[in-house]
């Protein structure tokens, strides 16, 4: 029978990004395993090659990648929040004896049903959340609050400066596409681009800066296939833009959308007449970014997404290209989790820094308890006591 100190147990790779940390180190004394959960389809669309890079990372620094074909024994399972699969769960549990069972936390996830089902299914009574104090906020803000009052909760931040992924890497800013709940219509688009190239104006020419798409798709929302080629014609043609702005005034609003489409397209080639991508320099692009955050010299500019949290936990100012006066009136484009998202933002909001590179509104954002706990030093802790 196989025996591990410690098993790790992933659902979405994306959001288990410091699980990568603690196999790096653990595994420098300790055998360490990895099990993944069946991916799905639509995060195999999201994501498409990244999963498996995540997968060779695992075994790079130190873990086996495990089937759960035969009985498994560890001191310490350690599980994702994740919405796990009844079949998955119970494959898990007959086949890993575990002597002590933890679960990490996502980011902001506490308190959704499905998401916290995982807590019963593994019989968890101890979870380690990045911030305890987003943790409260969530479980009031949609009354769960009995659900986590026999849970042991201990907050670990995000280990990625002391514990690095990715140290080799290191940039001046980093450019972030949003999640596309960050817009309600086309405008709204145009808007964001427009104020990331005003910012990037500002930005001496001396200074990189790198882009990451979201999800790292090889052409993200801001340029469908259809507009890219136009867009890339348009964009040496002196004042194509502005003539396409005023064209628009005038007309239909489906020809409005159209025109604001091809608009946004240019702004996202002109983008990379300064702009080199993060894909170009690491294969690890789609990797979670806050991975990345500890090698950012000035700062990260983005728009309404849960990254404002990571920017702000690393120091590093963020600029908040999101206009709230564009997120208003007709809904245009189809996001189904920009309520979850307010919600976020309604504890970690950085306000619109409205295009100046000064703007002291980028150094706002949620407070930080001067708590010195991390993952791995938990983690070791727990070993010990087994």
């Amino acid at each position: 029978m196989k025996k591990y100190r410690s098993i790790f147990v992933v659902g979405y790779f994306r959001t288990a990004t410091s699980f990568l940390s603690a196999v790096k180190e653990l595994s420098k004394e300790n055998r360490v395993a990895v099990v993944f959960a069946e991916v799905s389809s639509s995060i195999q669309s999201k994501s498409g090659n990244t999963h498996k890079l995540f997968v060779d990372l695992c075994a790079e620094f130190g873990a086996d990648i495990i089937e759960l074909n035969q009985r498994i024994e560890t001191d310490l399972l350690v599980v994702q929040q994740f919405v796990y699969s009844e079949d998955f769960v119970k494959n898990v549990r007959g086949h890993i004896a575990a002597k002590e069972v933890v679960g990490t936390l996502t980011l902001a996830s506490a308190g959704l049903d499905a998401h916290d089902k995982f807590i019963e299914q593994f019989g968890i009574k101890k979870v380690y959340a990045i911030d305890s104090g987003l943790v409260d906020f969530l479980i009031r803000k949609r009354r769960v609050e009995h659900r986590y009052q026999s849970l042991q909760i201990t907050e670990v931040g995000l280990p990625f400066k002391r514990y690095p992924v990715f140290s080799e890497f290191t940039c001046d800013w980093l450019v972030l596409a949003p999640t596309l709940f960050s817009f309600k219509n086309e405008s709204g688009k145009k808007q964001f681009l427009s104020c990331v190239l005003q910012l990037i104006d500002q930005i001496p020419q001396s200074e990189s800066i790198f882009y990451k798409e979201h999800n790292s798709n090889e052409r993200d929302y801001f340029a469908p296939k259809a507009y890219y080629q136009i867009a890339w014609v348009l964009s040496k043609v002196r004042g194509a833009r502005f003539f396409l702005e005023a064209l628009g005034e005038g007309c239909p609003k489906i020809v409005k959308r159209k025109l604001d489409k091809l608009i946004s397209s240019i702004l996202y080639v002109e983008m990379f007449k300064r702009v080199k991508r993060l894909g170009d320099i690491t294969r690890y692009s789609g990797i979670s970014v806050e991975s990345f955050f500890p090698g950012v010299k000035k700062g990260v500019i983005g728009g309404m997404s849960n990254v404002m949290w990571g920017s702000r936990y690393f120091g590093l100012p963020f600029y908040n290209c999101v206009d709230p006066k564009m997120r208003t009136g007709e809904v245009e484009l189809k996001a189904g989790g920009d309520k979850l998202l307010d919600v976020n933002i309604e504890y970690f909001g950085v306000p619109f820094c409205e295009g100046k590179l000064d703007s002291p509104k980028a150094l706002t954002g949620p407070k930080f308890p001067s708590s010195n706990q991390d993952l791995i030093s938990s983690l070791q802790l727990e070993l010990s006591q087994t």
